[in-house]
């Protein structure tokens, strides 16, 4: 597809990034308790009305009805690993160490989606050594996050707790994109419409999994009571709308029309960096020289794996 005007891709990989930025911090501002489960739920579901009203509008349906049987399948499944798995344990880690090294862990993903993608059945190419630095770059940004310690003994264990999280939603993130890319190539997808259904095939099941989730652990009360609180659900779906549908969009917009889909990919993934002056000036957090030079480090072998 030809861009509507030049650098349209590169502006909206950044306006992505800069969405999902903002949507973090609505997210962390959420009234106390809020269980990561619900929040993932509320995110989903507004996510997929929003699609399924885009649909109704475009095609005359709420549901994407194009979609084969294969891709349909490699959807719902990275829709579970993405959304119901991946996005619950990066709620939960967020609670717990905050948005921004939250963000700065799930960069992790970046590397590990670029390694397995050496594998069948995606068998791309060989990385070069450009793509190597950045993936030891980049691996190299997440241990310093990982590392950090804190001196107090019970924020210590919340920190250790939160990285752990955080970790784990990045090997989720990377097995969902990956599914996700099958998909896309099972699907023959070329525009923004096919993209858009894909994500919404992707929300729908996240949705249900975490339904799933919440019957199987018996906490559908206690989501719906924390959903019900005074502001929360509106908070959550206006963050949705912004960082979930919109940020979708403009992702995709992002590497359909840029010049150079590394650069599109790497403007994506500039979420932590958006974080430490959004966190710092909005939630009165406190970003000490390491995190800074983690986030650097991380963000620099992105552009990297992105540009090689």
């Amino acid at each position: 597809m030809h861009a509507p005007f030049p650098y349209a891709g590169e502006l909206c990989a950044l306006l992505s990034s800069l969405l999902w930025a903002s949507a973090f911090l609505v997210f962390a501002r959420l009234p106390r308790p809020v269980p990561a489960g619900a929040m993932n739920l509320g995110k989903n579901a507004t996510a997929t009305l929003c699609f399924a009203l885009l649909f109704l509008v475009m095609c005359g349906t709420p549901w994407p009805g194009n979609v084969g049987g294969e891709a349909l399948l490699l959807f719902a499944v990275s829709g579970f690993v993405g959304l119901t798995l991946c996005d619950t344990l990066l709620f939960r880690a967020m609670l717990l160490v905050g948005p921004q090294r939250t963000t700065l862990l799930l960069t992790g993903a970046v590397p590990l989606t670029t390694l397995a993608a050496l594998l069948p059945p995606w068998s791309e190419s060989t990385p070069s050594v450009l793509c190597v630095v950045g993936i030891v770059t980049c691996l190299l940004g997440v241990t310093l996050a990982v590392t950090e310690k804190h001196p107090d003994p019970v924020a210590a264990r919340a920190l250790k707790k939160g990285v752990l999280f955080g970790l784990l939603a990045a090997v989720f993130q990377a097995g969902g994109v990956l599914l996700a890319r099958l998909a896309f190539r099972a699907h023959g997808a070329e525009t923004l419409m096919d993209a858009a259904q894909g994500a919404a095939v992707r929300l729908m099941v996240g949705s249900i999994g975490l339904v799933a989730l919440a019957l199987a652990t018996r906490r559908v009360g206690v989501w719906a009571t924390a959903l019900g609180q005074p502001r929360v659900l509106p908070r959550l779906m206006g963050a949705a709308v912004v960082g979930t549908f919109l940020g979708i969009w403009a992702n995709q917009a992002g590497l359909t029309w840029a010049t150079h889909t590394g650069v599109a990919t790497t403007l994506n993934q500039l979420t932590p960096v958006w974080l430490i002056p959004l966190t710092t000036f909005v939630l009165g957090e406190r970003h000490g020289l390491r995190s800074w030079i983690a986030t650097a480090i991380a963000v620099t072998g992105v552009i990297l794996i992105g540009v090689a």
